[in-house]
């Protein structure tokens, strides 16, 4: 049995600005104001959007998406990060979205060159987070799951998990680098120097 990590990594506004255009659509079609500050997981019941309103929203996006990659840019370093996780461990991307896209979500990574060995899509990942797991999420809830199994968790830092206790970054170099510094890092040949992980 490998000792070797598995980074456990969203797809949804941590390897690709989801927020963008979701706050476009909700604007478009149900007057939300686009410049809204989202400092809580379902905003959306503020502006009296319905859950299933909203998630048909979500599905829409992720459809556009896959049909045409190249408009839905990935944030900068996503490539380099997922490669450079690949080096320490195995990667599995995991997405929270109908099942019926799988393909489309891989087309999706495929167009912009994220590789990883493993793609889930789904309603729960949670079964993937493990004893050897990384998680690389930006949810509230599945942030909490983890770290409520003892499990390393690392984040963008965005408006609805920012007051959470877990390394929180402003981009995805500088959750490369802190990586690199960390136990797993030092695998791969680099100094290791202190780190949360």
């Amino acid at each position: 049995m490998s000792n070797k990590p598995v980074f456990v990594v969203d797809l949804d506004n941590t390897l690709w600005p989801f927020e963008k255009p979701l706050r476009a659509h909700l604007h478009r079609y149900f007057d939300m104001p686009i410049d809204v500050k989202w400092d809580k997981w379902e905003f959306y019941k503020d502006y009296a959007i319905s859950d299933s309103d909203f998630y048909e929203a979500v599905s829409k996006i992720h459809r556009m998406a896959g049909i045409f990659p190249q408009e839905h840019r990935p944030y900068s370093g996503a490539a380099e990060l997922l490669d450079y996780l690949g080096h320490l461990g195995t990667v599995m991307i995991a997405s929270h979205r109908e099942p019926s896209l799988f393909h489309m979500t891989a087309n999706y990574l495929n167009s912009w060159g994220l590789k990883a060995p493993g793609l889930y899509v789904g309603w729960d990942k949670s079964f993937l987070y493990t004893d050897n797991a990384v998680v690389i999420d930006d949810s509230p809830k599945n942030i909490q799951i983890a770290i409520g199994r003892g499990i390393p968790v690392l984040s963008l830092r965005q408006d609805w998990n920012k007051d959470m206790e877990l390394p929180l970054f402003d981009n995805l170099n500088q959750m490369y680098e802190y990586i690199s510094r960390s136990k797993y890092g030092a695998t791969n040949g680099r100094r290791r120097q202190p780190g949360r992980i």
